[in-house]
């Protein structure tokens, strides 16, 4: 397991993992931007995603904390 924050008013570039992603938010707020969904997280909240392209927004007022594991597994097309 790893952890990642995303500081306040911060984002990640659109990107895609070649993997099974689990991933908990630990502490905070986020927004998970799909390629046509988005959706608030907040803490305790719990994704499962699946080597889709996402993007993860934070406009809360403090940093917030991921808690990910990653699970390699096939992709094609990517």
């Amino acid at each position: 397991m790893t952890s990642q924050t995303i500081q306040r008013t911060g984002s990640t570039a659109m990107h895609f993992t070649a993997s099974e992603d689990r991933v908990v938010v630990l502490d905070g707020e986020v927004e998970v931007i799909l390629d046509n969904a988005r959706t608030v997280l907040k803490q305790g909240d719990f994704l499962v995603q699946n080597g889709t392209r996402h993007e993860w927004r934070n406009y809360g007022d403090k940093p917030a904390r991921l808690g990910v594991v990653f699970l390699a597994t096939e992709h094609n097309g990517y």
